[in-house]
Formats: structure tokens, C-alpha cells, sequence
């Protein structure tokens, strides 16, 4: 806890309110878990009364505090008159900025939370040892870095080839199939059981570094979000993509 009040929290995107329960374990005086689906967060009521965590309102007993709307929509009203120490947040997509984020956690930086001046005077130093105490803005994650790299993988090139439809021959279409956008690695891994992590696959080329993203410095409109500009690919071969994250 930090000053009279303690520490407070803000969950943005707190969906099965997991990352507001460790907030509170950790000693927050207040969480409060801004969720936009009613679904989630109906589930997320259950899951808090489960583990032990009743809600209320922001100014009664209650540690976590759950809203249910979209974190724009949200007022300093909503967290009880006071801003906030900490922002904690798991709206990162498979492409981390694809849910958003940095968009979402800036507006909720400038209205709801501490250390309203310039950057260079709001953001602690790493392992300064500064925090809530201080009246300074936490982020958590602080910044995130995004990679990629060329891969052979016999299974993937298996199930996004073509050879015979209606009795035809159409395997010369294979020559400009993508395999790797996000959009088909993440559909390939819901619906068709598919993992690269545990498929056979050798490196091509990279890992490669594409972007880094620091959510105390960047935001939707000064971020540049362009990666690598060209990469050595010394093999013949259908391109597939893999995307992580670290």
C-alpha cells in the first residue's frame, strides 16, 4: 500500500479478471477491472466470487471494483474521485498492437492515472525502486518487443496445399498461397488443432527484431509501427510467417 489511500489499480480489458485478483493478492487497496463484455464480465463475477474477492462499489469494502463498459466510456467518477497508481493490461493481440492497446492505455493514462506531467518526470526508473509510493505511474507490461522469422514446416505447407478439386489440377494456385498471415496461424490453432510450437519446423531466417513498444513513451498517433525493412532468404520455398511476442 501507498499513502492514506493505498494503491490503486486499473484493469483495462480485465476479462476473466485474473490480472485484477493478482493486483489485490499483491497488496492493491483498490482494483478496478474495466471490462466491455457483458459476457466476460459476467463471468468474471463468478470467477472473482469463486477465488474469494467480493465486488462493490469504488468507495465501499470491496477491493475489486468491476466496471462493465468500454475503458473510454470509464471517468474518474467511476474509480471513486481519485486516479490511479497502476495500469495493468492484456489487451495485446496476436500482432500485440492488433486489440488496440496502445490507444486504449494512453487514453486511460492521461484521464485516470498519477503522474499526469511529462513522460521523463512520470516514468520510474528501472530498478530505482520507485513506485505507488511516490506518487509515480506503473504500467504493467511496461514495453513489449515484437519478432519474426521464415520457417519450413512440412505440416503447415500440408495443410495449406491444394492439389485436386471437382477432378481438376489446381496445385499451380499453391505458388501464392500465404500461410502465415496471423489471421490463418490463429484459425489454424482454434479450429483445426494446430500448433506450431509443437509441429517439426526449421529457421529460414531471423528471428528478427520488428518493433518495440514502450507504453509509457508511445501512443495510437506518434507510434511507428514499420518493422524490418528487407530480410536474406538464401532458400526456394513457400513464405511462412511465425509472429511472436517477448
Amino acid at each position: 500500500s501507498g499513502g492514506s489511500g493505498g494503491v490503486r489499480v486499473v484493469d483495462v480489458g480485465s476479462g476473466s479478471g485474473l490480472l485484477s485478483m493478482m493486483a489485490a493478492r499483491a497488496g492493491a487497496s483498490r482494483v478496478f477491472a474495466i471490462e466491455q463484455s457483458k459476457l466476460l464480465y459476467d463471468a468474471s463475477l463468478e470467477v472473482l466470487k469463486t477465488n474469494g474477492y467480493p465486488t462493490g462499489q469504488p468507495n465501499g469494502n470491496s477491493v475489486i471494483h468491476p466496471i462493465n463498459a468500454l475503458s473510454t466510456d470509464v471517468t474518474i467518477a467511476d474509480l471513486g474521485g481519485e486516479r490511479a497508481h497502476v495500469l495493468v493490461s492484456e489487451t495485446l493481440g496476436v500482432s500485440v498492437l492488433d486489440e488496440a492497446a496502445l490507444a486504449y492505455m494512453d487514453d486511460v493514462k492521461k484521464r485516470m492515472m498519477v503522474g499526469s506531467g511529462p513522460e521523463s518526470e512520470s516514468r520510474p526508473e528501472s530498478g530505482s525502486g520507485s513506485g505507488p509510493l511516490d506518487g509515480l505511474l506503473q504500467i504493467v507490461p511496461a514495453r513489449v518487443r515484437t519478432y519474426a522469422a521464415l520457417i519450413r514446416c512440412r505440416e503447415l505447407k500440408e495443410l495449406t496445399t491444394i492439389k485436386h478439386a471437382s477432378g481438376f489440377d489446381v496445385s499451380a494456385i499453391n505458388a501464392i498461397r500465404d500461410a502465415g498471415q496471423p489471421f490463418l496461424m490463429r484459425r489454424m490453432s482454434k479450429d483445426w488443432g494446430f500448433m506450431l510450437s509443437e509441429a517439426e519446423h526449421t529457421m529460414v531466417a531471423g528471428p528478427f527484431e520488428i518493433m518495440e513498444v514502450d507504453f509509457y513513451q508511445h501512443n495510437a498517433t506518434s507510434f511507428d509501427a514499420s518493422g524490418v525493412e528487407g530480410l536474406v532468404v538464401k532458400r526456394r520455398g513457400p513464405v511462412l510467417e511465425e509472429l511472436g511476442s517477448a
